[in-house]
C-alpha cells in the first residue's frame, strides 16, 4: 500500500479530513503513557495548572461580587440605595441604574 501524500490528503473532502485528524489523536491518546515528558514539559503543565487555579479564583470572587450587587439592586430589597460594607470599603447600589454601582473608602 502506497503512503498517502500531503497532495493526497488534501484531496479528501473537509468530513473525510476531520475525520482522519480524530483517527490520528485517538492512536495518540491510545499511547499517551508512552510518551515521556521532560522535566522542562512538567514545569510548563505545573505552570499552566497553577496560573488555570488562580484564574478560576479570581472568577469565583469576582461572579461572587456581581451576585452581591445584583441581590442588592433587586426590586425585592426594601432599601435598593443602602449602603452595604464589603471588605475594606462601602459599596452604594441604585436599583435604577446599575452603571451607578460605586465603591467608597
Amino acid at each position: 500500500m502506497k503512503k498517502p501524500t500531503a497532495t493526497d490528503l488534501l484531496n479528501l473532502s473537509i468530513p473525510e479530513r476531520i475525520q482522519l485528524v480524530e483517527d490520528l489523536w485517538d492512536t495518540i491518546a491510545a499511547e499517551a503513557a508512552a510518551v515521556e515528558l521532560t522535566e522542562e514539559d512538567k514545569k510548563v503543565i505545573d505552570e499552566r495548572l497553577e496560573d488555570y487555579h488562580k484564574i478560576l479564583s479570581q472568577a469565583r470572587r469576582g461572579m461572587r461580587y456581581f451576585f452581591f450587587l445584583l441581590r442588592s439592586a433587586s426590586p425585592l430589597n426594601p432599601d435598593p440605595t443602602r449602603r452595604r460594607v464589603l471588605g475594606s470599603g462601602t459599596v452604594a447600589v441604585s436599583f435604577e441604574s446599575v452603571g451607578s454601582v460605586r465603591r467608597e473608602g
